[in-house]
């Protein structure tokens, strides 16, 4: 008599390999994010000048803007505090929020354009509600794990985007402007001979800069919510030693 093991899974069901059923999942969750998702652009990532010892791009460019849905999902919206840190100058806040895009979403409108198979780490995604641009730091294609056999979502996990030098043309002044407002480099503000895009230099071969041009006043920000000096000092001298006082 053979032995029934009832650990074995039930043959008549299939919960991995049913494409009408995937299929009904994915219109679930494109429906879902397009009522109650986010409208934004993705912005992907130009490398054009890779190390590759330390595998990093100090010249990277955004130049493509693509419009899709994202659903936010942190309930708390954006938050940085799980993400302050003291450094040696000031305690920053970093903003950060998680959210999901339909995998069906990027394959039809985002990956024809980039060529990426995945949202890549170093791409943007621009808020329009609240003007904010967010880098991605980590992507995570398992967010529900296999459901009925399928990785439907992609989860991202964002930070509050920081200008470092990088170029921007995308044709969008909301976000051109970072490179705009932030920019250190005096090129970006030099003075056009034509419009071949000369910059007039002076004899000495340095910029000749706009009046705008000032790196005093150009503060990098990445828009995180100040902090206020609500501190009180740690030692009060105000109140007598209770112990006396040491003759000299």
């Amino acid at each position: 008599m053979p032995i029934l093991n009832n650990s074995s899974k039930n043959p008549f069901f299939n919960n991995y390999s049913f494409k009408a059923e995937q299929e009904m999942l994915q219109d679930l969750i494109v429906e879902a994010i397009s009522q109650q998702g986010h409208e934004v652009f993705y912005i992907p990532r130009n490398i054009n000048n890779l190390d590759q010892l330390y595998l990093a791009d100090d010249q990277s460019s955004y130049t493509t803007v693509i419009p899709t849905i994202v659903h936010v999902q942190s309930i708390d919206g954006f938050d940085g505090a799980q993400n302050n840190i003291f450094t040696k100058f000031q305690l920053e806040i970093r903003d950060s929020v998680t959210v999901s895009m339909a995998r069906r979403e990027y394959e039809r409108k985002i990956e024809p354009i980039t060529n990426k198979s995945r949202p890549e780490e170093g791409d943007l995604i621009y808020f329009t509600m609240n003007k904010k641009c967010f880098v991605i730091r980590y992507t995570n294609n398992k967010e529900l794990f296999y459901e009925l056999g399928e990785l439907p979502t992609y989860q991202m996990s964002l930070d509050l985007f920081e200008y470092s030098g990088e170029q921007f043309n995308t044709g969008i002044p909301e976000i051109d402007s970072l490179q705009k407002n932030l920019s250190l480099n005096a090129f970006d503000y030099g003075v056009l001979e034509d419009s071949n895009g000369e910059i007039i230099t002076n004899e000495q071969g340095g910029v000749v800069t706009i009046e705008k041009y000032d790196t005093q006043n150009i503060l990098p920000d990445t828009g995180s919510d100040a902090v206020g000096n609500t501190s009180s000092p740690i030692v009060d001298t105000s109140i007598p030693n209770r112990f006396g006082t040491i003759d000299s």
